[in-house]
């Protein structure tokens, strides 16, 4: 989350706490003035960032726009935690997918608990092509993301679940047998 000369979504207060912009009265009568703060939440990661991408300087903490002869970008991807690739975003001007208001909520809920939501799951699709597997930011209709906090930790339930459609998407790609799904069941069963 980085502060923005422009209206947002999120607002900051004098106290750190968050707001939303929708559930505020007068949204609009808020504005840098040193009391409250606008945000804007962007979702990072550390795919390869190419001409024309937006990432995140993060020695700068600015985001910018890759340009193929900007110096200092060349310098920056030799340490992958200098740079990361901007991938969602609540600032609407950057043209990238946006992130749901459910999520933005649910951010704002937990920051304001004191539990910052510093990883998130992002949903991709495999885009098949010839040989190849390129995966992509599924984006939905509306230019939003599917989008949830990673978890620390699993039910058994949830664990067999991940194993079982994990287990029956690798068997369903052609000329490949990891395991028959007997075999994954032995291994739950002996392991959780």
């Amino acid at each position: 989350m980085l502060p923005s000369k422009e209206k947002a979504t999120i607002w900051k207060d004098n106290i750190n706490k968050l707001h939303n912009a929708q559930t505020l009265t007068k949204s609009n009568a808020f504005d840098n003035n040193g009391s409250w703060y606008a945000q804007h939440l962007y979702i990072v990661s550390d795919e390869e960032i190419k001409e024309g991408d937006w990432y995140l300087n993060i020695p700068r903490n600015e985001v910018q726009q890759y340009e193929n002869n900007h110096i200092e970008i060349q310098n920056l991807k030799q340490s992958a935690d200098k740079v990361k690739k901007l991938i969602a975003t609540t600032d609407t001007s950057l043209n990238l997918p946006t992130i749901p208001q459910s999520f933005i909520t649910h951010f704002i809920n937990e920051y304001n608990k004191g539990n910052v939501i510093d990883k998130v799951m992002v949903e991709y699709f495999d885009s098949t092509g010839g040989f190849t597997h390129i995966q992509k930011i599924k984006v939905l209709p509306d230019n939003t993301i599917n989008i949830k906090p990673c978890k620390d930790s699993y039910t058994r339930e949830e664990v067999e679940t991940i194993v079982h459609n994990f287990g029956k998407s690798i068997n369903a790609i052609e000329h490949i047998t990891v395991a028959p799904m007997e075999y994954i069941d032995d291994w739950l069963d002996n392991n959780l």
